[in-house]
């Protein structure tokens, strides 16, 4: 952040609120957005802790089941015999979905910067 900004909002009169709305929150814009993405990618491909910590079955109660355990248990363990094309088909759709997501996440991020500059 530099400092040059802030201080000339404070010699001009801004409070702490005007100069964080102001300033500070569309200089950090870009960061939060790309965190946010990111951050909806990971938790949508989560599968390593919570089959760890309740099996492929989503146990207790199916409190730990992702949509990465889904894929798993319809491949390896619904018995079908085209249940690797069903679950490749589902991981598919899930990829879709997160490309999608994240295109309108950074296409409005990128409106909202280029209105700020």
């Amino acid at each position: 952040m530099p400092e040059e900004l802030t201080e000339a909002a404070s010699l001009d009169g801004a409070t702490a609120w005007q100069r964080f709305r102001s300033i500070t929150l569309p200089l950090l814009t870009s960061a939060i957005g790309t965190v946010s993405i990111l951050t909806f990618i990971g938790s949508m491909e989560a599968l390593a802790l919570p089959y760890a910590m309740g099996g492929s079955s989503g146990s207790p109660a199916g409190a730990t089941d992702v949509l990465s355990l889904m894929f798993y248990r319809t491949a390896f363990e619904s018995g079908a015999s085209n249940a690797i094309g069903v679950s490749s088909a589902l991981a598919t759709m899930l990829f879709v979905f997160i490309f999608g997501v994240a295109l309108v996440f950074t296409s409005i991020i990128r409106r909202r910067e280029r209105k700020l500059s």
